[in-house]
């Protein structure tokens, strides 16, 4: 539970010159992987972290994949090392890491796949 606590305080995102800490209400315990996190790591991991032999970069396309990785999605959206910072890419929104992070520390739920969150697919 002292990651939890951690999440409570504070979590850590990049941004700006580099890293910022947010303070704000306590992730949900209602994060699923489908309504919350994958449309993030859709949109913010998946470009590098693809199942590819070639590449040492964690795989994160598909429910298994993230839920097997959560700690360290979590843990690297918290110390701010991913996603990294780009000139042209303005990193994850608090929003985003905060329902990363809370996805990751609660648990892991699945979600329903059938829901559209107006995300990507």
């Amino acid at each position: 539970m002292e990651r939890a606590g951690l999440v409570l305080a504070a979590a850590v995102v990049v941004g700006g010159c580099g890293t910022q800490v947010y303070e704000g209400d306590p992730p949900a315990a209602s994060y699923t992987y489908y309504q919350d996190a994958k449309p993030i790591l859709d949109a913010s991991c998946v470009e590098c972290h693809r199942a590819d032999p070639s590449s040492e970069a964690i795989p994160l396309e598909t429910y298994a994949q993230a839920y097997l990785f959560r700690d360290v999605v979590a843990e690297s959206v918290l110390d701010g090392s991913m996603p990294p910072r780009r000139d042209h890419e303005p990193g994850l929104s608090d929003d985003d890491a905060r329902a990363l992070v809370g996805w990751a520390t609660e648990g892991g739920l699945m979600g329903d796949p059938g829901v559209d969150v107006g995300g990507t697919e």
